[in-house]
């Protein structure tokens, strides 16, 4: 056995998993097995470690199960301590925080990860296809999703047109690439709400809404009700409408 010292480093957000750890991630996600062999999977992912004996070993008095790592060799880690580590990586089962997107799927391009440049129509089919898939788990919809976020140098988006000529191209992309892109757009919806709290968390009475139906509902606000002015505010940055909105109704509950 090495009595070389070993130092396991393991990320502790989202937003410090490699490309490769997320698309781990995904794959294990969209099989959904149990959370605990999915964070010991992504612990010996992860780190590079490998397991010689799934049944611990008594070492020393102590009962330990045997690893080995490149260019450290074999070594023993305590039950108990392994399992602590392990833990480490609970926040996977968690709740999703904000991270990049893949910069690329096939050679199209992903819009920046906070949605910067994209425009009120795009998030708002977007959005649509977010929520269709997470209730049918269609994969047609992500290819849809996936049509808005990730385009060519200078396409523009055309509502007509777009989405049905752009979405065949994904439809070829392995499933956990897509879901990988779903998971990011997980992360920006929470982080959205955050940015945007009065927006974003819309009375009682309006939660049986879609988010992109609530803002829809909203845009009246910005139009001062002559609907001429809707294809404008569609074509606008999303963050421009959602920062205008925002201060609208947190204005509107201080008086």
């Amino acid at each position: 056995m090495s009595n070389q010292v070993i130092h396991i480093t393991l990320p502790e957000r989202w937003d410090q998993l490699s490309e490769k750890q997320l698309e781990f991630v995904a794959k294990l996600l969209l099989r959904e097995i149990p959370a605990v062999e999915m964070i010991t999977r992504c612990f010996f992912n992860f780190t590079g470690i490998k397991i010689l004996h799934k049944d611990p070993v008594m070492l020393d008095g102590e009962l330990c199960y045997l690893f080995k790592k490149y260019h450290v060799g074999r070594f023993p880690l305590d039950v108990d301590l392994t399992a602590s580590i392990i833990q480490r990586l609970e926040w996977l089962t968690g709740e999703v925080t904000l991270f990049a997107n893949p910069a690329a799927i096939k050679h199209y391009t992903g819009c920046h990860f906070k949605l910067y440049g994209v425009t009120l129509e795009e998030w708002l089919i977007a959005d649509q296809m977010y929520i269709a898939f997470a209730k049918t788990k269609d994969p047609k919809f992500l290819d849809k999703m996936l049509a808005v976020f990730y385009t060519k140098a200078g396409e523009k988006w055309n509502a007509d047109t777009s989405l049905k000529s752009r979405e065949k191209r994904f439809r070829r992309v392995p499933r956990f690439r897509k879901y990988l892109v779903f998971l990011w757009y997980t992360s920006v919806k929470l982080w959205l709400k955050s940015e945007y709290r009065f927006l974003f968390t819309p009375p009682e009475s309006k939660g049986s809404q879609s988010p992109n139906e609530y803002v829809l509902g909203l845009l009246s606000a910005l139009n001062e009700g002559d609907v001429t002015h809707n294809p404008a505010l569609k074509a606008t940055d999303c963050h421009e409408v959602f920062y205008e909105l925002n201060r609208k109704i947190e204005k509107s509950l201080n008086f």
